[in-house]
């Protein structure tokens, strides 16, 4: 068998091989470029508001968005870099599904160096279902997770081997990294605690009930530390409204009917997951339906994993970590917080919990059937090379958005929002007549963003009319687009007030300009803003309004703004029509 430094080795090889191709591959539209907009037009930063804003939202992920403020200031948020980071931590992933195999044949007392950690970890490193969250720059929610609840699993292992508190207070520390991260590891805690109940009986490892009390106590109360302390972050970051508490409470609450319902539907996607991490395939960056037949399968695991968690053994461990992490996303398919219902990224952490399951199992096969070796082997090598295809196609594919929706589309017909990413994609490669033809087809969907490509082609094709009118729908709707939907209003009544045929019109125009003007500066605060509204005044015949708006740019405008010497003229102008 290979040295440990030469297995790395060969790890890394085979990482960075596989996922070469990520480094050429650019932002994805969905998500990416919206957080990479953010990040660039951020112009201050503040680790206290980013830990603890005090506002509202389903999501709290620190640490992540920490990790992208870093990208910024080192690196200027250059794609390739930020691809790199992704495949980097996917490494470290691997590593770690390496060492915490190891870790458990430790605990178990078997031979560390045996062919088992190589295999769980090449497993893990190539499976194609983690290529969505490696080759997608958001997807580092599921990676940065990842490497905390694998951390947090080697210390666990680590203190009940050693019975040392130092690596329980670490495991516990890490769990909170992790959730920090992203939320489902906050879902770790529980096969973590089922963990410290069932090592004992790991391989005819008997212990009494003091000594398992005394070797278990820190790891429990660490474990629980770090997810309350957790929790209690969270309450106080979004002190207005958590929405993703709300969601869960919804559906503990819903009434009876509803909660069979729910039941059906976690049976379902049980059973799709299930299927997924066996056989990925087709691999869909947007999957929005799943059959009912994998209801079967869903009740059969369920049954199977209530009778593993009485058997309390390693694989129960194991099953139950991957069902754990893997459950919050159940919760996204029934409240549609997510824009997509159910994804192939959800299954990251559980994949690595099923690498060593599997190897585990494999060598329990083997344990009495020597002569099987060779076709185990052969099997595994045949698994691995077929997995290690399908992730570098994969990877190849992501290198080009319009082909990576076009695929989605391919596989979900009915995805608007495929429909409208692949329309944006097209319309990046200059592809302007096929673009506008997907947006005009009335398949993208009615969400903000396909809303405001959709007013695009109409002001394109100077029908203003329609596109005011379906902005002022949008309007009324306080999305993470609102400001792009407030520019587009302004664009349009422009041009309507331009072809206005009477000085009615043209006022109601202006006002309705001015009132879309005054709540950009309200959002935004940018002087700018208080210049147009004077100038909308003035076609308004309102002189005192304009005069104080020009005073405001004036005061408020950088000295070296293009509008600034035009706003002092004109406050200077109509000072006298000032109350």
């Amino acid at each position: 068998m290979l040295k440990t430094k030469y297995q790395i080795l060969f790890l890394a090889f085979i990482v960075l091989g596989l996922y070469y191709p990520a480094l050429f591959s650019p932002s994805c539209s969905t998500d990416d470029s919206y957080m990479i907009n953010n990040l660039l037009n951020m112009e201050d930063f503040s680790i206290r508001a980013l830990f603890f804003p005090h506002g509202a939202g389903q999501y709290y992920r620190p640490l992540l968005y920490l990790s992208f403020v870093f990208d910024k200031y080192l690196w200027g948020l250059e794609e390739s870099f930020m691809h790199l980071e992704n495949v980097l931590l996917h490494l470290v992933n691997t590593l770690l599904v390496f060492a915490v195999t190891r870790q458990l044949l430790k605990l178990m007392r078997q031979e560390a160096d045996n062919w088992l950690p190589l295999a769980a970890a090449l497993i893990f490193a190539v499976h194609p279902i983690n290529t969505e969250p490696v080759n997608w720059i958001s997807g580092r929610t599921d990676l940065m997770a990842g490497t905390f609840v694998l951390t947090s699993l080697w210390l666990l292992l680590e203190s009940l081997r050693s019975a040392k508190v130092l690596p329980a207070f670490l495991s516990g520390c890490a769990l909170l990294l992790g959730c920090l991260c992203k939320e489902p590891a906050l879902f770790f805690a529980p096969p973590a605690l089922f963990l410290v109940l069932c090592y004992d009986r790991m391989e005819g490892l008997h212990q009494s009930i003091r000594a398992r009390i005394v070797r278990g106590a820190a790891p429990v109360l660490f474990i629980v530390l770090g997810a309350s302390a957790y929790l209690l972050m969270r309450s106080s970051a979004l002190s207005s409204k958590d929405s993703g508490i709300a969601a869960v409470t919804k559906q503990i609450q819903a009434p009876p009917t509803d909660i069979l319902n729910l039941a059906r539907i976690v049976a379902k996607l049980t059973g799709f997951y299930l299927k997924k991490v066996f056989l990925p395939f087709p691999l869909n960056f947007g999957i929005v339906e799943v059959a009912n037949l994998y209801v079967v399968p869903g009740v059969l695991f369920l049954l199977v994993l209530c009778w593993l968690l009485y058997r309390r053994s390693v694989s129960a461990f194991l099953v139950f970590s991957g069902f754990c992490i893997c459950a919050p996303s159940f919760i996204l398919a029934v409240s549609e917080m997510s824009w997509t219902p159910i994804a192939e990224r959800y299954l990251y952490m559980p994949s690595a919990c099923f690498a060593i399951w599997l190897v585990f199992q494999g060598s329990r096969l083997l344990k009495d059937r020597l002569t099987w070796a060779p076709v185990m082997v052969s099997a595994l090598g045949l698994l691995l090379t077929g997995s290690a295809y399908a992730t570098v196609s994969r990877g190849i594919l992501w290198q080009d958005n319009a082909a990576l929706f076009a695929d989605t589309l391919k596989k979900s017909p009915n995805f608007g929002v495929a429909r409208n990413d692949l329309g944006v994609a097209l319309l990046k490669q200059g592809k302007k007549e096929e673009a506008y033809k997907i947006f005009k087809s009335g398949g993208v969907g009615n969400f903000q963003a396909a809303s405001l490509n959709i007013a695009k082609v109409l002001i394109e094709e100077k029908d203003f009319g329609a596109a005011h009118k379906l902005l002022r729908e949008r309007y009324k709707e306080h999305t993470r687009y609102h400001a792009k939907v407030l520019d587009m209003l302004v664009q349009v009544l422009e041009a309507q007030k331009a072809n206005a045929k009477t000085p009615h019109e043209s006022r109601v125009l202006n006002r309705e300009l001015a009132e879309v003007i005054c709540e950009q500066y309200q959002a935004t605060g940018n002087p700018f803003y208080q210049y147009r509204l004077g100038l909308t005044h003035l076609s308004l015949d309102n002189r005192s309004s304009a005069y104080r708006c020009f005073s405001s740019a004036k005061a408020a405008a950088p000295a070296t703004a293009h509008y600034r010497p035009a706003a002092i003229r004109l406050a200077q102008q109509f000072r006298k029509q000032a109350p």
